[in-house]
This record gives C-alpha cells, sequence and structure tokens, in this order.
C-alpha cells in the first residue's frame, strides 16, 4: 500500500538522486508534464545522492509567493532546493486530497520568462506555480525539519 501523506509538523526523511534525469531541474518540467523548450533554471541546484529531514508546515493565506517564503524562512530556516519535491513525490505518491504541497523556490523561469515554484496539486499532479497569486490557507510547504527534532 502506497504512503499517504505525512500529517503538519511530522518530520520525514526524503532521499534525492540529483543526478537523475527526471530530478534535474529541467528535467523535472518534463517530468511534470510540459514541453522543456525555453525553460530556464537559476536557482542552487542539488547533486549525488543526498538525504535530509523535512516536515511539512502551513503559514496561512498569503498574498504571494514572496510573502509566503518570508513567513517559512522566518519560522523554519532557508528554503530547501525545489528538486526536493521529486524526493517527496516518489516517497508520498498517494496524495491525500488536502490541498496542494509546495516548495517555495521560484527558481524555474517558463517560456514567457515568468518565474515559477514547484507543487503538487491536491490531485497529486506535479505543476509549477506563478509566485504573484494568493495561497490559501489549504498550502502545505516542505521545509527543513529542525535540527534535534
Amino acid at each position: 500500500m502506497a504512503k499517504t501523506y505525512p500529517q503538519v509538523g511530522e518530520v520525514i526523511e526524503l532521499t534525492l538522486n540529483g543526478d537523475d534525469p527526471k530530478n534535474v531541474p529541467l528535467g523535472m518540467v518534463r517530468d511534470f508534464g510540459y514541453y522543456s523548450d525555453g525553460w530556464k533554471h537559476k536557482g542552487k541546484t542539488v547533486t549525488g545522492t543526498q538525504t535530509r529531514r523535512f516536515m511539512l508546515v502551513k503559514v496561512g493565506y498569503q498574498s504571494n509567493l514572496a510573502e509566503a517564503r518570508k513567513a517559512l524562512e522566518t519560522a523554519h530556516g532557508p528554503t530547501p532546493e525545489g528538486q526536493w519535491l521529486q524526493a517527496f513525490r516518489a516517497e508520498y505518491p498517494t496524495p491525500d486530497g488536502n490541498g496542494p504541497v509546495g516548495i517555495a523556490d521560484s527558481a524555474w523561469a517558463g517560456p514567457r520568462g515568468y518565474a515559477d515554484f514547484p507543487f503538487v496539486g491536491s490531485n497529486g499532479r506535479p505543476r509549477f506555480g506563478w509566485p504573484g497569486r494568493g495561497l490559501r490557507e489549504a498550502w502545505r510547504w516542505l521545509v527543513p525539519a529542525p535540527v534535534g527534532k
């Protein structure tokens, strides 16, 4: 039986092979079902196989990604690389339908040049979101777990 999403605040361990073609930033674009022509990635990249601890958190309604990222970083530290969403999807393939799960890393730019961030919709479909839109209370964010927890 496939694991469903962890509870908010539950510490989880994820392993990511950053060199796997579907996990490299532009490989994620293809894996999410977008045409990769014209996409760019301008952020930090995970390489090699790494294991880290994370948890899902909520920060309530935010009017855009910049506000969400500020709230997340104030409470939980630096934003992880968006590639970690691939490790989350691999470990938890069955969505719970309780809202999207995202990483506040707007390092991707689509063909029109707009910044985008990776998330998994309530239905489990991976997507890139526009950071200028409002983010409802249902959003959950993958953040680093506190040290020692």
